[in-house]
Formats: C-alpha cells, structure tokens, sequence
C-alpha cells in the first residue's frame, strides 16, 4: 500500500489570536503547522513556507532571513499577512524578502491558492537543487556537490579545529567488465558497490561518486581509523559478492585514504591528490598479487 504524501510544513509566526484561529481552522489537517515558541528549534526543521504578520516579520526577520540563506539554492518562500493600515509600507516589505502579500479580509480560497502556489515554486527548486547535486545512476552526492560544499567543510573544521579523513575508492577492473560483458552490467556493479559504501558513511559524512567508476568519501571530525575503514568497506564487498555472484570472480575496490588536518600547511587539493595516489598505489599492488597467483596455479 502507498504511503500517503508527507504533509508540507508551514511555519506561522503570527500575532494576531484570530488570525491563528483562522490559519489552524483552514489548514491544520492538510499541512503540519509550527508556531515560534523554541524558534531556534523549529529552524532546525525542514520548513517549506513561512507565514508572518507585520508584528513577527520585524520580531524574527533576521533569524529568518538567515534561514533562507542557508536553505539557498533552494527557495523558501515568505507569505505576509498584512494589516490595511500599513498597506502603504508594501513595497518595503517586498524589498525586505516577502513573496506574497495577503490584506484583510482573509479569504480561505485566496489564502489557499496563494500557499498552493508557493509550494509549487518550493517544490520546483527543491527538485531542480536535488537534480544537480545527486548522481542520477547511484543515488550518492555528484561531484559538483563536492566543490560547492567542501570549502564550507574546511572553514567548519578549521574553525572547530577538527581534522578529516578523505578517502578515495575505484572499482577494479571496471572498464574491462564494461568492454566484457556491458554497460548495463557495469552500472549495476556500480549501483552496487554505491550500496556498500552507504551503508558504511556516517550521518556526519559524505560520500560522492566522482566520476566514472572512483568514489570519494570524507570523513568528518576524525583521523583514527582509516584502514580499519577501509577494512570494513573490504569486507562488505566481499560479502556482497556472496550475495550477488554477478561473475565467476570477485569485484574489489582499491582504496587510497589521506587527513587533512588544520594545524597543517596542505590544502585540500593535495590531500585528494595524495589519497589518489595512493590509491593508484594499492590498485597496482594488487594486480601484481593477482598477477603471481595466475603464474602459481
């Protein structure tokens, strides 16, 4: 059976006591509607309309503001709920960010078609945002994610004085299994192999395919434990494997891991590119073991 749509949540920071009357009797069964109280905490929600009067709009509009900002690219938009007295400050508060402007008397379909249609906008740019950041095939972060968040990731870290582990990660032999057996076949090893390293990424985390058949995977906040990692990550293949038997061999990754650190004096393109080579480095030690074990048998 479907679930049922996941109800769009509205945040009303409104004053007046009949207007929330008039908001929650219109609207209280068809969206999820929070109120100001603990405001710091319901900005921490994923929030797809906000609704002010004049009164709140001037109260939390630089808390708010910096809301929208952090949301950026994806748009959020402001409804505004305004008295007729203050009609005249109109294009003052479009110029201060408010998207719609409702005067008095309130009418349900008006309001209605006014919300449905910001939604509709929201709906669109979060949709448009989803598109460029995520790779179509994997479901994972796309690399142009990666150069858009990783400066804020190092000014974070360096901020809190955190360090951080990169690690990069390359099917082997993937272009033969495409040229051998098909493209179709390869991306589902891909699909896979996507699969595995998801389930060993932290909420913290981040993990991307880079392209072609590399994944890139940042740690945040930790530098202990990278070939235990790594270990793991090895181990889950294996066992997907098992599961999968795709081939009359087994797929694994190499894996080339670097820190960046802080207090240290490389920047983040030499630490990609040491955990790259290092992962060249494990890729060709490997094919040397299989090289001696064809030539033993």
């Amino acid at each position: 059976m479907e679930k049922p749509p996941k109800k769009k949540t509205l945040l009303v920071c409104v004053k007046k006591k009949s207007n929330i009357n008039l908001l929650r009797k219109f609207f209280e069964d068809k969206y999820e509607i929070l109120y100001p109280h603990d405001l710091e905490k319901k900005l921490q929600k994923n929030l797809d309309l906000i609704i002010f009067d004049s009164v709140s709009f001037n109260n939390y509009r630089d808390s708010l503001l910096q809301k929208r900002q952090k949301e950026a690219p994806r748009y959020l938009p402001f409804l505004l709920l305004l008295d007729m007295r203050k009609a005249k400050y109109t294009s003052w508060y479009l110029e201060k960010g408010i998207d719609e402007i409702i005067y008095p008397p309130i009418r349900k379909v008006e309001l209605e078609n006014r919300i449905r249609l910001l939604l509709q906008l929201r709906d669109m740019s979060v949709s448009l945002h989803q598109r460029a950041i995520y790779d179509s095939l994997t479901g994972l972060y796309n690399r142009r994610y990666f150069n858009e968040i990783i400066r804020k990731e190092i000014s974070r870290s360096r901020r809190h004085h955190h360090p951080l582990i990169v690690f990069m990660l390359d099917v082997n032999h993937f272009k033969w299994i495409n040229d051998e057996f098909s493209h179709s076949l390869g991306d589902k090893v891909l699909k896979g192999i996507a699969g595995v390293l998801a389930k060993h990424v932290r909420e913290s985390d981040y993990l991307f395919r880079y392209g072609g058949d590399e994944f890139l995977m940042i740690c945040l906040e930790t530098e202990k434990g990278a070939e235990k990692i790594a270990g793991r990550i090895r181990e889950a293949v294996k066992e997907w494997n098992r599961k999968n038997a795709l081939f009359d061999f087994d797929l694994d990754l190499a894996i080339g891991s670097s820190i960046w650190r802080p207090e240290g004096n490389r920047n983040i393109e030499e630490v990609l590119k040491d955990a790259d080579q290092k992962m060249y480095k494990d890729k060709e030690g490997r094919g040397r073991k299989e090289m001696r074990e064809k030539s033993s048998n």
